[in-house]
Order: structure tokens, then C-alpha cells, then sequence
């Protein structure tokens, strides 16, 4: 977890629907805003229940814009 709203889990290749298992099971423990799963992907798009699918350059700009 990045804080207490944001979970990352990074993967290579490409994602399937399956890899967001660690998330889910970690959203219904806490309540989180955003479920991030980083990866060599070009595109950035969305998986079922709010998991979003990121290329690691965008993930980056997502963090730098944070701190």
C-alpha cells in the first residue's frame, strides 16, 4: 500500500482479470480509493470493481504528482 487509500501490486507482461486476486481480497479488508496494478502494458484501461490497469511511465507520474 502507498497509504491508506491506495493499493499498488506490480506485475510484467500482460494482466489478466485473475492478478487483481491480492487487491480484492485487500479491498474487502480495508476501504480503499484506488486499486492500482502496475505494469510493461502501453495502454493504461480498467479491469472489473474499479481495478485500474497502469503502464509503470504513467504509475510514475501518478506518484510524482503526488508527492
Amino acid at each position: 500500500m502507498i497509504d491508506d487509500h491506495t493499493a499498488v501490486e506490480f506485475k510484467s507482461g500482460t494482466v489478466h482479470p485473475g492478478d487483481a486476486a491480492g487487491l480484492l481480497a485487500l479491498s474487502e479488508e480495508i476501504k480503499l480509493k484506488n486499486l492500482w496494478i502496475v505494469s510493461t502494458e502501453p495502454v493504461p484501461r480498467q479491469l472489473p470493481k474499479g481495478i485500474e490497469v497502469l503502464p509503470w511511465r504513467d504509475y510514475l507520474q501518478r506518484v510524482k504528482g503526488s508527492v
